[in-house]
């Protein structure tokens, strides 16, 4: 008992004879690019550089160089788009009512993929296989990269999220 007291007392000496305090973080309005009325709805991260997905006004796909400093547009910048993804080489982006848009290029080109008329919410990238995840048509997969896709066993579902685990 005599420990616990110790132990205790000692914890309440530290914390007042160094001020321990919480630490907050400290946040900074960006508005290099992106402006006031952008809705962010994704962000990734591939090398050195931030890509954000906005679904306000169709503003598409935005890319920071310097870590959210500056912000450019991206030439996918009439659609609303809701998910982003980097797989093998390739960059993703899931749209409202438009599809997956695929780049090979960072961004700087951008091509719609035959899954073109569906709003995809969700996208993740496993061994291999591109899994899109659409509102009320449920779960699609591509296996070459986003070229064709199939719907699963999963349909008239409404996919918000993906996971993977090993």
């Amino acid at each position: 008992m005599k420990k616990v007291i110790y132990t205790v007392l000692f914890v309440l000496i530290v914390i007042n004879v160094f001020k321990i305090e919480v630490c907050v973080g400290q946040w900074v309005k960006v508005s290099n690019g992106l402006g006031d009325n952008r809705r962010i709805s994704s962000i990734i991260v591939n090398g050195g550089n931030l890509y954000a997905g906005t679904i306000y006004e169709s503003n598409g796909v935005w890319m920071s160089t310097n870590n959210g400093g500056l912000w450019t547009q991206t030439s996918l910048n009439s659609q609303n788009v809701h998910s982003l993804l980097f797989g093998e080489g390739n960059m993703y982006a899931g749209t409202i009512s438009n599809g997956v848009f695929i780049s090979t290029n960072n961004g700087l080109n951008w091509m719609q993929t035959t899954l073109n008329n569906r709003t995809v919410r969700a996208l993740l990238f496993k061994d291999g296989i591109v899994y899109a995840g659409a509102t009320t048509y449920g779960l699609y997969i591509s296996t070459n990269n986003g070229n064709t896709w199939g719907q699963t066993g999963i349909s008239s579902q409404n996919i918000y999220s993906l996971a993977a685990s090993d």
